[in-house]
């Protein structure tokens, strides 16, 4: 079932797929809710999808300059809202990853579980944050397909820039749609998060992180010095990946975050 919201931050549209408890998938920066169209599959009989395009991303529109992470999960709290789920576990890639840490911090008790794909819950670096601002003036600039050109293969680990070239230029796709006032939005966002440490530390429910051992964007010496801090934390590494896992190494990941969720439903 495909459904629109309108809200203060834009009109919402998500996509609900299967049965059972419900799971949010919160699409990264330059995706949209068609990034997890070959992923989802393996969760519909046992659980209820939920695919929310953020707020600027995807068919949603984006009604702001600069959309915060609090903005993006309060967005996904009304959607939630408008259609009467409670609480749900949450499935967060990359920049859906900072959201899902705000929908946390703003909406503890509508969490029941966290998997962190290829996120973290550091604030941006000042270097990060400068690179965000550099892509800013590069989209009023008129260059954002060369951002899309530049950036997309880098999401995947350098040695599988040819096997999954495919993937690639589907993904370029789905971030060229991605209307510039989202670009930005998302970008001075993001640059402006907070660190979120102390979310996952206080976390009253089970979590996990998935890191990918040969992520451009995440360091491995990033993600251990995260993984030490939360040892209460499940931390899965993916050997071949780099920041699109669920790509990379689609049948690890899905048996991952379903072992992971089926835990859950003891507790739920």
């Amino acid at each position: 079932m495909n459904g629109m919201l309108e809200t203060s931050y834009g009109e919402i549209h998500y996509q609900i797929d299967g049965n059972g408890f419900p799971v949010v998938f919160l699409h990264g920066y330059l995706e949209s809710r068609e990034i997890w169209n070959d992923f989802i599959p393996e969760f519909l009989s046992s659980f209820q999808t939920i695919r929310i395009d953020i707020p600027g991303h995807g068919k949603s529109t984006v009604n702001f300059g600069m959309l915060t992470t609090e903005d993006m999960a309060t967005s996904i709290q009304q959607v939630l809202e408008s259609l009467s789920i409670k609480s749900a576990a949450f499935v967060g890639h990359s920049m859906g990853g900072y959201a899902a840490l705000a929908f946390a911090d703003l909406f503890p008790d509508m969490v029941k579980g966290l998997v962190l794909l290829h996120s973290h819950p550091n604030a941006d670096s000042q270097g990060k944050i400068a690179d965000r601002i550099a892509d800013v003036e590069r989209v009023e600039m008129g260059l954002f397909p060369d951002i899309v050109n530049d950036s997309i293969p880098r999401l995947f680990s350098n040695d599988n820039v040819i096997r999954f070239s495919d993937s690639i230029e589907h993904s370029k796709s789905i971030a060229l749609k991605t209307p510039e006032i989202g670009v930005i939005a998302a970008l001075r966002g993001m640059a402006a998060r907070k660190d979120r440490n102390h979310i996952i530390h206080n976390l009253a429910v089970p979590a996990i992180m998935i890191f990918g051992a040969k992520d451009n964007l995440i360091s491995a010496e990033m993600a251990n010095a995260i993984a030490l801090k939360h040892p209460k934390c499940q931390v899965l590494w993916l050997s071949e990946s780099g920041h699109m896992g669920f790509i990379e190494e689609k049948h690890q990941t899905a048996s991952a975050i379903m072992s992971f969720l089926t835990a859950l439903l003891d507790r739920v």
